[in-house]
């Protein structure tokens, strides 16, 4: 195939009488491997080897279906036939939407009647890329600025920088919020940047939708007060400026519960269901600067949303420059007390050896242990965001979906002071099982030399059950917990939190309270 380009033109016109072979000349004479051909070339291409018994085993035609420069050769033509190997017709795109929109995401819709002139959201139609691979990394996103209606150079060699500039020659010609929508399915992860950096990143949005002004604000009206919607001036809604500085857009905000670094933003697209409300996005706020994280978190009742004026980052590269975090973990004392592993969330979480990994796409991992014989859990939390990370060890019985530990724990994260955050410190922290005169007790040791890794070990001590117990939902990280003597025959566990540069005890007897008021600890 590849001599084809360069045959002498009396070879060709001798090949193209060979049965069925003038269907695909065109196809194979073009070098996709040369830009000047992909982008002189206008012509459709067609796929020449798929089988119908294909398409329940291998979800369709994978060479075909899997090329980046395919979509839109299926999308913008108004006829496409399709042949099985044998050339026998299977049939055009037409008779086989069905079976097609579930191989590429494209809505039957479009494979029937063509793009509209009231393009699909800009989500949408990159979600049909999502799965889709291109020789040169650029061609991922060159290969929809036709589907997109963007116009912009082709610069090889920038590298993912490309799908960058395409979103945002998109955000300067749209008001399509959708463009931020990426992702809004994940259950962790982080990013400095509100632009995606692959259009895999869109694999959750075939479904989102745009809503028009009229319909955002009748939805904000349950969120919102109505004198606020009424002075909000509606131009804003229309306009978002890209500046040297990242992405100016007015957006309506509210805080999540309990938190003073996350916030829950309202987009104006939805996904194509009944009913169905403003997708939203979680915004963190660390040191001025926003980030975006991917979880969602609950709202507080009391507080009503509000418009805000954001500045939203658009680089991720300085993502590159915060490396993964390491936690080692030393488990050999909880397996002596017949505690073993019961179940991690996510369950995609990265061990290496006796380490766990946090990445910017795991950034959050639950692992609960479980007696043996008895119905006694504890889970470790650990977490690692935009350079900050936490980890805390409390009871549970197995059964949480600790939708509330997270925010917590990022929270207490990133309120624990930079010259905390980074030293070589070390710590204890103590959570008691309920009815039990048993703990687990973490001892946290920051690695020297290494800043990106940790030691966590797990113990099983004995306790007076005394401390109260941790509470799913009202967690307060222990920094310290000092186990003291009272007379002969008292003993406690206090807790300590750190709070500003000063330290506070909880969860003790007021006796103990008393007797701790005078103690000096050295910070």
């Amino acid at each position: 195939m590849e001599k084809l380009p360069r045959m002498k033109h009396a070879r060709k016109h001798c090949i193209r009488g060979c049965s069925g072979y003038q269907k695909i000349l065109k196809c194979c004479c073009i070098d996709k491997r040369s830009s000047s051909e992909i982008h002189d070339h206008d012509e459709p291409t067609f796929p020449i080897r798929s089988d119908i018994a294909k398409y329940h085993d291998s979800g369709g035609w994978p060479r075909w279906f899997s090329r980046g420069w395919t979509l839109q050769e299926l999308v913008a033509p108004k006829a496409v036939h399709f042949f099985n190997k044998n050339w026998e017709p299977v049939g055009n795109k037409h008779s086989l939407a069905s079976v097609l929109n579930n191989i590429t995401r494209v809505p039957s819709s479009v494979l029937e009647k063509g793009l509209p002139s009231k393009r699909p959201s800009v989500a949408q139609i990159i979600s049909w890329a999502a799965d889709r691979r291109t020789t040169r990394e650029e061609d991922r996103a060159y290969s929809l600025l036709g589907l997109l209606g963007v116009h912009m150079p082709m610069l090889y060699g920038e590298g993912k920088n490309a799908f960058r500039r395409l979103q945002l020659e998109i955000i300067k010609m749209s008001n399509d919020h959708s463009i931020f929508a990426w992702g809004h399915s994940r259950k962790t992860g982080w990013s400095s940047s509100f632009l995606a950096d692959d259009p895999s990143c869109f694999r959750d949005c075939s479904n989102v939708i745009i809503m028009e002004q009229d319909e955002f604000v009748e939805a904000l009206k349950k969120d919102m007060k109505e004198e606020a919607l009424l002075e909000f001036p509606r131009r804003r809604l229309r306009v978002f400026t890209v500046t040297n500085n990242g992405i100016h857009i007015w957006l309506p905000v509210v805080p999540c519960s309990g938190s003073t670094h996350f916030f829950i933003a309202k987009l104006a697209c939805r996904l194509e269901e009944p009913c169905s409300r403003p997708l939203t996005i979680t915004l963190g706020l660390f040191q001025s600067n926003h980030f975006r994280y991917f979880c969602y978190f609950a709202t507080s009742c009391k507080a009503p949303a509000q418009f805000q004026e954001l500045l939203l980052p658009s680089d991720y590269s300085k993502e590159e420059n915060i490396t993964n975090f390491v936690f080692k973990l030393d488990l050999a004392c909880i397996s002596h007390e017949d505690f073993i592993w019961h179940h991690s969330l996510p369950e995609d979480v990265i061990y290496k050896g006796d380490s766990l990994i946090l990445t910017n796409t795991n950034s959050f991992a639950i692992i609960v242990y479980k007696h043996i014989e008895k119905d006694v859990f504890f889970a470790l939390i650990l977490s690692s965001c935009h350079g900050r990370h936490m980890a805390r060890v409390i009871d549970c019985d197995g059964t949480q979906t600790f939708d509330r530990i997270q925010v917590d724990t990022l929270e207490e994260a990133f309120r624990v002071p930079e010259e905390c955050a980074n030293d070589e410190d070390s710590f204890v922290q103590h959570t008691h099982f309920p009815g039990s005169i048993q703990g687990a007790r973490m001892i946290y040791r920051r690695l020297p030399g290494m800043k990106n890794a940790c030691r966590i070990t797990i113990d099983i001590v004995q306790c007076t059950g005394c401390c109260a117990p941790w509470k799913n939902g009202d967690i307060q990280v222990s920094r310290f917990c000092v186990h003291m003597n009272v007379g002969s025959d008292h003993s406690c566990t206090a807790a300590y939190e750190r709070s500003g540069y000063a330290w506070r005890y909880e969860r003790c007897y007021p006796l103990v309270q008393k007797i701790l008021s005078s103690v000096q600890f050295d910070c």
